[in-house]
């Protein structure tokens, strides 16, 4: 069996791990990826959001299935480009998708078809509405984009500034900014496999940002962790239950109202509330960096895990591992703002292997056979242990493994302190 993946970064490179066990695999990413590079027979750098480059490398390839990563490439039409080809891609259909790229649509479909878990908001095309928004939902809101949802700021001003320069960017297509209340609770990420009828989901994974005190927002996730039992301290069996449910309202009024059948990997961002679960954003694909806890557990043939989705044959449970697990993300000091690109980075990735960690190539430059910091996250490193306590202990001792004069790392995640921060957040909330 040939199998295509398109996407070059972290997620991808887990993703491509689980597809070479199965299947002879082949790669088309924008940028060089050291970790994809060794599992891929062929790799192929250019656009990846340019579907006739993708068209010509999968005619190259001839795949039995195309699996596309990013959303951004869904967003695009590249996958229901390739579909017209005559291929079998592994992804939602751009229209499938648009809970993912558009906010507008997304808060709307929300609050008609999974009330229980929408938030007050409101989709503004001008200051005008920005500041009504402000008045009548309340000052404490979060601004969401179709390039960047669920943003957070230290104060109001921030928040509404960032909104007025979102409405007069109009690279992205959108002509609106959704201002939406910021929900009391704890944030948490659930994934599922679907084939369009059915949905199977995966162990539950919470992820952080940048800074320590979480105060700094416009930054992709750079750690995660998740529990054995494949819940979290502050999730019962029936939370997550509910938050599947709604996933599966949502999806079914996809196909009923708009006849698109959504099939492949959703990734849905939560936060747990006095009043059960809200729901704060959807991605087409997996999440980054929670497909590298997920994918790191999955027992599963991954390849015939795909083709039992395109077949729409797919099995309700999935087996994982009942493992816990800690992912943390490596990144240029000065992230995300001012990062320091160009820093050689050394990494011992035979080290990291006999520590029984994971390591996975995110964004870096290569040079000469050097690898060097470029403007994203560099690299993750995963374990897997009995309890996240110990996965986050090897993952620091992995870590040592990596030298560079300009690297930075959250050392909090998956440490018992933050888990037992957010468990007293919620009884608090609970408590109310």
């Amino acid at each position: 069996m040939k199998s295509l993946l398109i996407g070059g970064g972290a997620r991808e490179h887990a993703i491509a791990k689980r597809m070479v066990e199965g299947s002879e695999l082949y790669a088309f990413v924008s940028l060089d990826n050291p970790g994809i590079s060794s599992l891929a027979s062929e790799i192929k750098v250019g656009n990846i959001l340019d579907a006739n480059e993708a068209i010509l490398f999968a005619r190259h390839v001839i795949p039995d299935y195309i699996f596309i990563g990013p959303g951004t490439v869904i967003a695009a039409g590249v996958g229901d480009a390739l579909s017209e080809a005559g291929f079998q891609v592994v992804a939602p259909s751009r229209a499938g998708a648009r809970l993912d790229w558009d906010s507008a649509f997304f808060r709307f479909f929300i609050q008609d078809h999974a009330s229980e878990a929408s938030l007050k908001f409101a989709a503004c095309e001008s200051r005008h509405e920005i500041n009504n928004a402000f008045r009548d939902i309340g000052t404490s809101l979060s601004v969401s984009t179709s390039e960047s949802p669920e943003n957070h700021f230290e104060t109001p001003y921030l928040a509404r500034e960032y909104a007025y320069r979102s409405i007069g960017d109009k690279s992205s297509g959108s002509t609106s900014v959704v201002l939406q209340e910021k929900a009391e609770g704890e944030k948490f990420t659930l994934q599922v496999f679907t084939d369009g009828e059915t949905l199977s989901p995966m162990p539950l994974v919470k992820s952080y940002k940048i800074s320590e005190n979480d105060k700094i927002h416009l930054s992709e996730d750079v750690g995660t962790y998740s529990e054995s039992n494949h819940l979290l301290p502050y999730i019962s069996t029936e939370d997550a239950e509910n938050s599947l449910s709604i996933l599966q309202k949502l999806l079914r009024a996809l196909k009923s109202e708009h006849n698109s059948v959504y099939k492949g990997v959703l990734c849905a961002r939560f936060v747990m509330t006095a009043g059960g679960p809200k729901l704060l954003d959807i991605s087409a694909g997996f999440g980054d960096p929670e497909a590298l806890n997920v994918l790191s557990l999955l027992k599963t043939d991954f390849s015939h895990l795909c083709m039992s989705i395109l077949e729409g044959k797919l099995w309700p449970s999935i087996e994982f591992k009942k493992k816990a697990s800690v992912c943390k993300y490596l990144v240029p000091v000065g992230y995300p703002e001012k990062p320091k690109i160009g820093v050689s980075l050394s990494v011992d990735e035979d080290k990291i292997s006999k520590a029984g960690a994971e390591l996975y190539y995110n964004s870096v430059n290569i040079k000469n056979g050097k690898l060097y910091t470029s403007e994203g996250r560099s690299l993750a490193i995963l374990a897997l242990e009995d309890s996240h306590e110990d996965s986050e202990d090897l993952v620091e001792s992995a870590i040592s493994a990596v030298k560079s004069e300009n690297i930075f790392y959250r050392k909090d995640i998956g440490t018992i302190g933050l888990a037992q921060k957010a468990m007293k957040k919620m009884e608090e909330i609970q408590n109310v």
